[in-house]
């Protein structure tokens, strides 16, 4: 009875294990390794099945032994021929993580060139807008101390006065470009909005922005890098793309955040993968949009414009 038992409990785990199998065969992208794996354990199965027979048909003891047998041989000849294919599935495995790694190296490369094309801005800000200011503060303070008309006095403190206040304008800038506090007061939109704003002061660009956002909230991260990457598009069209016109649209819908943008400049003609995009800016939006575990396509082509399609999770 004991054997009886053992051998029905056998045949349930041996099943499962079998079920399981069959399910995993998707994930195993089918492989013929896997495939020839759940058959044996298939087969095994029945062999279970066999073994319990003769305690229930007694006269069909030799034939069940029989036909047990070669099922036997036929589970171990597909089990080898398994372990043979299986080598694939190990090669698979290694290309797979082989492609993460250089994946992860491009990434790193393309964050280290972002925060070194940062610093370089920043210095550029300090140098060429607040730089000049405190000099001629410098100059203002040493004429200041060479004179005795108070007349002149009275002229050099109203222009100490004015670079003052000009100079706390520029580091107020800086400061905003570096973490624009209307972002994080009042979201992404409201940011987006007030940058539009200062690109509507220089005539020759038409912006059209349409959003359903209003105040919607997200994490810091994922607003500052769609911030970033919308203050990236909008400062190449204004730069690079000699454009009259620009439109964009900043949707959510179903959990995913889209973003549709387009300019009507002279376009460029992309590289066939982003591997040759580096230098292009396009690397700096890439990468920030993969971060993010969102996707990015981009289209164009000489004198056709600029379009980019930008698709992340709304969290």
């Amino acid at each position: 009875m004991a054997i009886k038992i053992a051998i029905i409990i056998s045949i349930i785990m041996q099943v499962a294990a079998a079920i399981v199998a069959i399910n995993l065969t998707r994930v195993a992208k089918y492989n013929i390794s896997w495939i020839l794996i759940t058959i044996a354990l298939l087969l095994m199965a029945f062999r279970r099945v066999f073994e319990y027979f003769p305690f229930v048909y007694r006269e069909l003891t030799e034939d069940m032994l029989k036909i047990n047998t070669w099922i036997g041989i036929a589970t171990s000849a597909i089990i080898l021929i398994g372990f043979i294919y299986i080598r694939k599935i190990f090669n698979m495995i290694k290309h797979s993580e082989g492609a993460r790694l250089v994946m992860e190296r491009k990434v790193l490369d393309t964050i280290v060139r972002t925060e070194e094309a940062e610093r370089k801005r920043f210095a550029k800000d300090l140098h060429d807008g607040l730089g000049p200011l405190l000099s001629n503060l410098k100059m203002s303070v040493s004429a200041l101390e060479s004179i005795d008309n108070k007349s002149d006095m009275g002229e050099i403190l109203d222009n100490m006065k004015t670079i003052t206040n000009e100079s706390l304008l520029s580091i107020r800038e800086i400061a905003n470009n570096l973490s624009p506090h209307i972002l994080e007061n009042f979201g992404l939109l409201k940011a987006i909005d007030e940058f539009v704003k200062k690109l509507l002061i220089n005539p020759g660009l038409d912006i059209h922005l349409e959003s359903n956002l209003q105040n919607r909230r997200y994490a810091y991260n994922t607003e500052i890098i769609l911030y970033r990457v919308v203050t990236e598009l909008f400062n190449n069209t204004v730069k690079h793309a000699s454009a009259s016109r620009a439109d964009m649209s900043l949707v959510e819908n179903t959990g995913k955040i889209l973003l549709f943008y387009s300019d009507n400049g002279i376009g460029m003609e992309l590289p066939a993968d982003d591997i040759h995009w580096q230098g292009m800016g396009l690397s700096n939006i890439v990468s920030r949009i993969k971060s993010l575990h969102g996707t990015v396509n981009f289209f164009s082509a000489k004198n056709e414009g600029f379009r980019v399609k930008l698709v992340c999770p709304a969290k």
